[in-house]
């Protein structure tokens, strides 16, 4: 059982297009999926939903009627149909348009000032270095966005004899 309890995942209707945009035939797609929960309780992966019951399609137009057509998906993303020339069976995927390149852990300092270590890689990765000044951005799912916004020559002093450096959170 998941830690946020035994009916963790709900059933949804996501966006997946729009067809002949800007006509007068224009008509939204949607696709009927079973979402989940990230860490944060943000329901950020799906798949196909199965529905075996009369009990189950009811729980699937309630969990709809109440949350309305998920965009999410659409609007962080991309879809593709993987479609099955033999038996016309087709498989939505979904590519979301930012790569995560790692996680980060909000940590304090001995001057309770909060930070977060980035490995080397990760830097070097971002194009980023020891002392950059960095941005913090709440994204609306809980996450935060980071963004180099200025180049600053100034070191930070760091007690790690290992290859992690720091990246110190301003605040709001």
């Amino acid at each position: 059982m998941s830690k946020f309890g035994k009916n963790s995942w709900k059933y949804g209707l996501i966006k997946i297009s729009t067809e002949y945009e800007g006509t007068e035939l224009e008509e939204q797609i949607n696709h009927l999926v079973e979402l989940y929960p990230d860490e944060n309780e943000n329901y950020t992966s799906f798949c196909d939903a199965r529905i075996m019951s009369i009990e189950e399609l009811e729980s699937a137009l309630n969990d709809i009627k109440s949350d309305g057509i998920n965009e999410y998906f659409f609007n962080n993303g991309k879809f593709n149909y993987k479609i099955c020339t033999d038996c016309y069976k087709s498989e939505l995927d979904w590519e979301p348009s930012h790569k995560t390149l790692g996680t980060a852990v909000v940590k304090e300092s001995r001057d309770s000032d909060p930070y977060i270590k980035l490995t080397s890689d990760l830097l070097l990765q971002m194009g980023w270095s020891d002392g950059d000044d960095i941005e913090f951005d709440r994204n609306y799912d809980g996450t935060f966005t980071l963004t180099k916004v200025q180049r600053n020559s100034n070191a930070h002093d760091n007690d790690d004899a290992d290859a992690e450096l720091y990246a110190v959170y301003g605040g709001d």
